[in-house]
């Protein structure tokens, strides 16, 4: 289900008032890394660099037309000057493979961030971050499911977030340190 678009504006600036995106210099590479596990047709990553301008993210999408979209997006955005997509790097890959990962140089235990749309891979992905990322490494999930949860990592806060007029979305925040 693709996000809407105003959705993930505010839910944007909710990570940034939380400092989980953004940072020193408006870059987040020194900070730890922003992984936008299963990054679908591109749009989260869209709207981070047109919200936070500088900030790194990985998006990691398992199915070669999402991919495909994605890489389409964020080129045609950035030829129309609305982002700057230097800071944006794509995966054809699975987001729950360390590999995928590491043959990109990022350090997992450094990771500041880790997004998702949960669609029945919330246990999965929260044991992979619980296993493989660093103990300040958050878990975020988007999602119109507003009694998810997870048993890998303690919930930290939760977010309602909503579009004018739409749906109450919930953004869980999960991480082993308080």
């Amino acid at each position: 289900m693709a996000t809407p678009i105003r959705v993930l504006e505010t839910a944007v600036a909710i990570l940034s008032a939380d400092g989980l995106l953004g940072g020193a210099g408006g870059a987040g590479a020194a900070n730890g890394h922003v992984i936008d596990a299963g990054s679908g047709d591109g749009r989260v990553l869209a709207v981070i660099a047109w919200l936070v301008p500088g900030q790194a993210v990985l998006g990691v999408e398992a199915d070669e037309a999402l991919h495909g979209r994605a890489v389409n997006r964020l080129r045609a955005l950035g030829a129309a000057g609305v982002i700057d997509p230097t800071p944006l790097h794509l995966a054809a890959a699975d987001y729950c493979h360390p590999a995928t990962y590491a043959v990109r140089g990022i350090a997992l235990a450094r990771a500041r961030l880790v997004l998702n749309y949960p669609d029945g891979n919330q246990h999965r992905l929260a044991r992979f971050v619980a296993a493989n990322c660093g103990p300040e490494t958050t878990l975020g999930l988007l999602t119109h499911d507003r009694d998810l949860t997870v048993d890998a990592l303690p919930l930290r806060m939760g977010h309602d977030v909503r579009a004018r007029g739409g749906p109450p979305w919930r953004l869980s925040l999960y991480r082993r340190s308080g």
